[in-house]
């Protein structure tokens, strides 16, 4: 008898909510603990070859992906009760991805011999370009099945952070940096395979299927051309544009350093910090609600989508502006303690970039609950293209007139035009109306808390003998006043958050 996997419960739904946010949580905390350790060491312009050479690579391991992680999931999720047929689509867009990857690990090799300044760094890459063939977490994603990717991650990932801290010890070491955070990759990866058996049966391979799934994947591939043009080419436009050395001080000494790689370093940070307040606010609860709502698509169950957009927002919306204008409120305190001397740039850019993690969460909430599910992929991947383009004519004058900070600039107008014509092409999914009930009371007491934040920074920092006790506190007060203006304002999040709480403990008390 064909096994088949059954519809996950609301219940399973919120486990896995819960579980992926802790896997998320968990996966931010190795290089929260890395970064204060790895910027003293290597300092900014190590930290900033790091940075140039990754955006370098990024541009294989995407075209090596060919949309596949993206597609896959789709597929898998829209199949998931046939065990039978998920397998058959599992393999057949596995083979596309590992001949992608064994095309651009060529033309990668030939880079890296050419590229003779940064040729070792390259090469030690190669890891990560093989990697993304091993990359089969969509499938588990798909199923539902998160367990099989957050145990063996979080194991590559802990390893990894204790070799930084083993192996990395002078700004000579950018080399063994590069290298622990390749292989654990490939390693991570290629262990998810031992669990293949468990999900999988035997199946037949059609070549005419296999062309299908890569036209398919060719939707996938569009926007995720257009999502690196606006991120990674950022990077690598700091990185390739900026010429010259400047003088900095770096624990009272002046040290003579090249433009392109400490700027480099400067942004690297800037978006390290964003990268994983973003994964906290809403990009574990977007892996989540994108393998539900394709399945309820495909169920054609219309209530349960709109139900299911607009809880999404409350908590994503919830999350995102709050930590946005938290991050802005404590960056002048957070910056130097959690990066050491030499950062000061780094201030700048994090309150310039934090404006990027409410814009972005809006059109990625878009695009896990209603473009990606409902198979709007072209539709989705014009607007991305349309901001890439915006990025890619304001972000080179931008990075001569302003270095990195013109970089920030070009990604926030980026994002703004894509989340807008995400929202504009969007009405079945979400209202004007319901947008702005759903967003007002969250603004408003963000600015509030803000206010008081940046209030406190002039008045009584300067009490606070001690800057991590004063960062602590500041951290503490704002997320207070932050929800009890919510509660005050009886914001639907929290009410919704209270009432689920209540009945818990009604449940626990009897």
């Amino acid at each position: 008898m064909e096994e088949t996997i059954k519809p996950q419960k609301k219940d399973n739904l919120k486990r896995n909510i819960i579980l992926n946010t802790i896997f998320r949580v968990l996966m931010i905390i190795a290089p929260f603990l890395t970064a204060p350790y790895v910027s003293r060491v290597l300092m900014s312009d190590g930290v900033g070859i790091y940075s140039y050479t990754q955006s370098l690579v990024s541009y294989f391991t995407m075209f090596a992906a060919l949309g596949t992680v993206s597609y896959g999931t789709r597929e898998i999720a829209r199949n998931r009760e046939n065990k039978a047929d998920y397998s058959k689509s599992f393999w057949e867009i596995e083979i596309i991805s590992l001949i992608c990857t064994a095309i651009c690990f060529g033309g990668w090799i030939l880079l890296s011999l050419l590229y003779t300044e940064y040729k070792v760094y390259l090469l030690l890459y190669s890891f990560m370009l093989l990697a993304t063939a091993l990359d089969i977490s969509w499938l588990y994603v798909g199923l539902e099945k998160y367990k099989y990717t957050i145990y063996v991650n979080l194991f590559f990932k802990f390893l990894s952070v204790l070799c930084i801290f083993l192996f990395v010890k002078t700004p000579n070491d950018v080399w063994v940096y590069v290298l622990i955070f390749a292989l654990s990759s490939f390693l991570g990866n290629g262990s998810m395979w031992l669990f293949l058996p468990k999900v999988l049966c035997k199946t037949k391979i059609e070549r005419n299927s296999l062309k299908t799934h890569f036209k398919e994947t060719l939707v996938y591939f569009i926007p995720a051309i257009a999502i690196s043009l606006y991120t990674v080419l950022d990077k690598t436009l700091i990185g390739a544009l900026l010429q010259g050395e400047t003088t900095v001080i770096v624990d009272g000494e002046e040290q003579v350093k090249k433009v392109s790689e400490i700027e480099s370093g400067y942004y690297e940070q800037a978006t390290k910090i964003i990268d994983m307040v973003k994964t906290l606010a809403f990009v574990s609860i977007h892996s989540v609600v994108y393998s539900r709502a394709s399945y309820l698509y495909k169920a054609n169950d219309g209530e349960a989508i709109k139900k299911l957009c607009l809880g999404t927002f409350q908590i994503v919306l919830l999350l995102s502006i709050g930590a946005a204008f938290g991050l802005i409120g404590v960056a002048d305190v957070f910056v130097p303690l959690f990066f050491g001397s030499g950062y000061d740039k780094t201030i700048l850019l994090l309150k310039i970039m934090a404006v990027l993690i409410p814009i972005i969460s809006i059109s990625g909430t878009l695009g896990a609950l209603y473009y990606s599910p409902i198979g709007k992929r072209k539709q989705s991947s014009l607007f991305l293209i349309i901001g890439a383009v915006l990025n890619l004519l304001v972000s080179a004058p931008l990075v001569l007139l302003l270095k990195s900070a013109g970089a920030a600039i070009a990604s926030i107008l980026a994002e703004l035009v894509i989340s807008i014509l995400y929202f504009i092409y969007c009405c079945k999914a979400i209202t004007l109306k319901e947008f702005v009930f759903i967003i007002w009371k969250k603004l408003l007491s963000g600015a509030i808390m803000l206010g008081l934040l940046i209030l406190s920074n002039y008045s009584i920092r300067g009490y606070f003998g001690n800057q991590l006790v004063y960062f602590f506190t500041e951290f503490l007060v704002g997320l207070l006043i932050y929800f009890i203006v919510l509660l005050i304002l009886r914001d639907k999040s929290i009410m919704l958050g209270l009432n689920y709480l209540r009945k818990k403990m009604r449940k626990q008390n009897g």
